[in-house]
């Protein structure tokens, strides 16, 4: 039986278009991978900034509470990477509570202090991150 020189040339046609399928599922796994990978890397960067800006913004309410023991009220802080917002509330006495949230594109993150005294010192009995106040 002899060899048709045409079959051998469909032959090597056909394993050239199988590896190069496969090659070409391998390259776009790959690159879907590394972009699904980054977009979590920047996530995880902006929840850190939101929830770094929502610490500013406690910071500062604990100062307000400093400069003015009877301070109670809301202010927005602007950052170049996102804002933050706090309120402070007057729980009665010498209690207060502070909201804060930092955003950063859509990413929200929000803490929660208790403050139970100011005088002599500020006294803060929770500080937490939570899901809504």
């Amino acid at each position: 039986m002899k060899k048709n020189p045409k079959n051998k040339g469909y032959m090597t046609l056909i394993s050239l278009l199988i590896v190069g399928a496969i090659a070409t599922a391998v390259t776009t796994t790959t690159l879907l991978l590394g972009i699904v990978s980054t977009q979590t890397a920047l996530a995880k960067e902006e929840s850190s900034k939101a929830l770094y800006l929502a610490n500013a913004c406690i910071e500062e309410g604990l100062k307000q509470i400093r400069e003015q023991t009877e301070y109670n009220g809301t202010e927005t802080l602007s950052f170049e990477d996102g804002s933050c917002d706090y309120t402070v509330n007057h729980m009665g006495s010498e209690a207060r509570t502070i909201n804060a949230i930092g955003t950063v594109n859509q990413v929200v993150k929000k803490i929660q202090v208790e403050v139970s005294t100011i005088n002599p010192q500020i006294t803060i009995d929770t500080w937490r991150e939570v899901a809504d106040f």
